[in-house]
């Protein structure tokens, strides 16, 4: 199982339970435990940050990307989560790829906080998310036909999540088949569509206030998310996490 936060590479990873040792002396695989070992080596007032940004952290909202070239896009996307307080982000790659490079410099190291979940293909992503309880909104001009909603008009109320698809072809047919609706930003000049990275930070931001604006700022997390999160959080801010945790154990009188 790959470390939690995003490698030297640029490569996102998904942050999973921490592989760590269990048992004694430090008993790693409780909830907490990884936080409560690592909280000297880590300022006060960071810790206070992170439960202040864990408290506005909500899941009831969401986003999926498919197919996304540019990297940098990616990064972008991924930054706009974090700073919207949105935890998930779903991620389809490209056919053919198994992982999706994040620009570290347009990311600024966000990825480390969010929860990424890779899914094989666009039917797989959908079913994931249908069965997590999610409508799912897909972003599309669309047609005369069948004109998408506009976003202003989307039901915050139910859990949801908005897909974008990629900087050339949009979203794919298979998402457009499968979607539960289509979705559109308004706007009144002579463009008719926004790079996906601005179009993502432009549609998560309202959602995100139109929330808040109905139910308040506060986020949804449990208390078992929130330590879990706290837990991956801690290690991936403290340097050298792990060889910090040998240390500890050691003076507690055993290696884990």
């Amino acid at each position: 199982m790959s470390d939690p936060s995003s490698s030297e590479d640029g490569v996102a990873r998904r942050l999973d339970p921490l592989d760590l040792p269990a048992g004694p002396p430090l008993h790693l695989e409780r909830p907490g435990a990884c936080a409560r070992h690592l909280a000297p080596f880590i300022e006060p007032r960071r810790i206070a940050r992170m439960h202040d940004v864990l408290g506005r952290r909500v899941r009831h909202l969401t986003a999926l990307v498919e197919h996304v070239h540019d990297p940098h896009n990616v990064a972008a996307c991924a930054r706009s989560c974090d700073a919207f307080g949105i935890q998930d982000l779903h991620v389809i790659p490209e056919p053919g790829a198994d992982r999706v490079r994040i620009g570290r410099h347009v990311s600024r190291g966000t990825d480390r906080w969010l929860t990424i979940h890779y899914h094989d293909d666009t039917d797989a992503a959908v079913d994931a998310l249908h069965a997590a309880g999610y409508r799912i909104a897909a972003t599309d001009l669309g047609d005369a036909d069948a004109p998408p909603v506009s976003l202003t008009g989307l039901d915050v109320d139910a859990p949801l999540c908005v897909a974008f698809g990629n900087e050339h072809d949009g979203i794919s047919e298979t998402l457009r088949r499968r979607a539960d609706l289509r979705v559109l930003i308004p706007m009144v000049g002579f463009v008719e569509s926004l790079n996906i990275s601005v179009a993502f930070a432009v549609a998560m931001s309202h959602l995100r206030l139109r929330r808040d604006a109905a139910v308040g700022a506060a986020g949804d997390l449990d208390q078992a998310a929130r330590i879990a999160l706290l837990d991956r959080w801690i290690f991936a801010d403290v340097p050298r996490a792990r060889q910090v945790l040998d240390v500890v154990a050691q003076r507690l009188g055993a290696a884990p």
